[in-house]
């Protein structure tokens, strides 16, 4: 975006009487970029990704595309300040610098920007959230036509008894009792993935 933003500015600054730097800009946004994608794959790792494990499919979509979009605003923020404050040679938080920011802010720019890493961000997150419940390379197999032509595949299956099902079943209802059997294999499926 950064070297798009330089061409079709001319390499130029886009503030009248600016002194731009277009390796000083680059620098900049990629270590924006380096800091905000490591705490943002820090999060999906850590946090998003145990939280929403149990939403639909949809839902947990749209939050984590939301959640990505404020992420990327937030740092488009910090670089965008920084950048028209050394193009104009003044603090990074003075009114020039500021009304610049706001200028850029309501500009159609910043919606297209935000448009455009809104659809590259669903995108990723459709096919990481496919591999996630449904298992890796299974969107590429649907794809390519892989269930149409069916073949022997070797599979192992695992058989679990629960002690008393019966009787949980009994005193919890059929739907607190599904809800109960999910829970169990919510809690044992990362376990079961760390020895194939």
């Amino acid at each position: 975006m950064t070297i798009y933003d330089s061409a079709v500015l001319g390499f130029k600054s886009e503030i009248e009487g600016g002194h731009y730097s277009f390796l000083h800009n680059l620098i900049a946004v990629f270590l924006t970029c380096a800091f905000g994608a490591t705490l943002l794959g820090s999060l999906e790792v850590l946090y998003l990704s145990k939280l929403l494990r149990k939403k639909p499919f949809g839902i947990t979509l749209l939050i984590k595309t939301a959640i990505y979009l404020m992420f990327m605003l937030f740092f488009i923020s910090i670089v965008t300040l920084y950048v028209y404050s050394s193009e104009i040679n003044k603090p990074l938080l003075s009114r020039d610098v500021l009304k610049l920011y706001a200028d850029f802010l309501f500009s159609a720019r910043i919606v297209m920007t935000l448009i455009y890493w809104g659809i590259a961000c669903m995108s990723a997150l459709f096919i990481l959230q496919v591999s996630d419940k449904f298992g890796q390379g299974v969107l590429i197999s649907f794809l390519l036509g892989k269930y149409h032509r069916p073949k022997e595949d070797d599979r192992i299956f695992m058989f679990m008894d629960l002690k008393s099902s019966t009787t949980y079943a009994e005193k919890l209802g059929h739907v607190k009792y599904s809800q109960f059997i999910q829970d169990c294999f919510f809690d044992i499926t990362d376990v079961i993935k760390m020895y194939p």
